[in-house]
């Protein structure tokens, strides 16, 4: 079919009657490249299955489905997302948008892992036709609603009257490189930008030295034992997050400046890596250098690397947590999922915590699958000697479900500025 042909076909935003998910996973297929393909799959946006070009799809594929959704879900200009499977294989993930870049579902493409480093496939893959393609599926997956009597639609959907899932409040991640490096979240509800931030017209630019540059969320123990405070360092700029030295040596700075912090009841600090980071080979090195040069015991200090980010650079990831056994400070799994690629790190006794991808927790009330996953990594958080947390569950009927199936932690979803350290609570 020439592309004269396939434009008059094609035309964006529109489903024409009789199609269905078979015959646009027909058209998808066709569109794409020469490839060292696997399979084409089409998945709604609460990753059922809709259409597969062959074969089966197993529980790797289905983990890497949820992380997808999650990431495209938050991002909501994003169109794709590329993640590794643990046999070489490599999954592109192309966003299926409604008008209102709602994310209603996702089409897979497993192929080898060398074809998705060739170059910027996605690029070759997201033509003109392919997205007038992707249109069609957002029609056919979330039908425009129907017009009310007085002519006015109603976008409204009725709750389902099951179970709803646990309370959990979607917050700005701390680890990011830029739009393409968004967190791996549940998104419940949409927040505003609070009013007079950083993107208020005349704010001052952020002093990277100041301490006001740093902010804190609390881990929440959910269960007696330990006195150890800990918490995750929030860098202020957006810019920053993910920028693990800069924001590990403020940290430094400052703990040297008030020294009085250190005397009381024990304190652990995590801080983010970003997956730019990651992948930078003296960043290890960088980090252990500005904790030899310290008074601070590194055993306080924890970085956190999102287990996406040790999929695509398992190689990168399993030298930074050797680095961390080296200079005894500990590693943190964040938006943890079980993916079987990122398994043989917790081989390792730097790594202390597990923090359970969020969209996983949220949907455990209401899906057996999700919930046995995370009652799952739970009790192998326990075999393994690790601590497991899950993130920004703020309702006390959460926080009882989790403490009953093994965890220790949930992160509070409130910031708090650095210096509350300087008036701890009293014991």
């Amino acid at each position: 079919m020439s592309n004269t042909k396939q434009n008059a076909v094609l035309r964006p935003e529109t489903a024409a009657p009789g199609e269905t998910a078979e015959s646009l996973g027909a058209q998808v297929l066709a569109l794409l490249p020469t490839l060292r393909m696997h399979s084409v799959s089409l998945f709604d946006g609460k990753g059922d299955v809709q259409w597969l070009s062959e074969g089966a799809l197993g529980p790797d594929e289905q983990f890497v489905v949820g992380e997808a959704i999650a990431t495209l879900t938050a991002a909501t200009t994003r169109a794709h997302f590329e993640t590794m499977l643990a046999d070489n294989r490599a999954a592109l993930f192309l966003a299926v948008r409604t008008p209102r870049a709602q994310l209603a579902g996702l089409v897979m493409v497993l192929m080898d892992g060398k074809t998705l480093s060739s170059g910027n496939l996605a690029a070759r893959i997201l033509t003109t036709n392919m997205r007038s393609v992707l249109q069609k599926i957002a029609m056919l997956l979330v039908p425009p609603p129907a017009p009310s009597s007085t002519g006015i639609g109603s976008g409204i959907r009725p709750f389902s009257s099951g179970t709803q899932p646990l309370e959990v409040t979607v917050v700005p991640d701390v680890v990011g490189d830029t739009a393409d490096d968004l967190p791996v979240k549940d998104v419940l509800e949409i927040l505003e930008p609070a009013a007079g931030g950083a993107s208020a017209a005349g704010a001052e630019v952020l002093d990277f030295a100041d301490a006001q540059s740093l902010q804190l969320r609390e881990l929440i123990r959910l269960r007696p034992g330990g006195r150890t405070r800990r918490y995750q360092i929030v860098p202020v700029a957006e810019q920053q997050r993910g920028d693990a030295l800069t924001t590990l040596n403020q940290l430094l700075a400052w703990l040297g400046e008030h020294p009085a912090v250190l005397q009381g009841d024990p304190l652990s600090f995590t801080i983010g890596v970003s997956a730019s980071a990651l992948a930078d080979p003296q960043l290890p090195a960088a980090l252990a250098a500005a904790l030899a040069a310290s008074s601070v015991d590194p055993g306080m200090i924890g970085f956190e690397l999102r287990e996406s980010a040790c999929v695509l650079h398992r190689s990168q990831a399993e030298r930074f947590v050797k680095q961390c056994e080296q200079s005894r400070c500990f590693a943190v799994i964040d938006d943890f999922t079980f993916n079987t690629a990122a398994l043989d790190l917790l081989r390792s006794s730097a790594v202390q915590l597990l923090k359970v991808e969020t969209r996983l927790v949220a949907t455990a009330l209401r899906d057996k699958l999700a919930q046995a996953r995370v009652v799952a990594i739970a009790q192998a958080a326990k075999v393994l000697g690790t601590h497991c947390a899950a993130k920004y569950v703020d309702s006390q009927t959460g926080r009882r479900w989790l403490t009953a199936v093994g965890f220790d932690f949930t992160q509070s979803s409130t910031v708090e500025p650095l210096q509350r350290l300087l008036n701890p609570p009293s014991s």
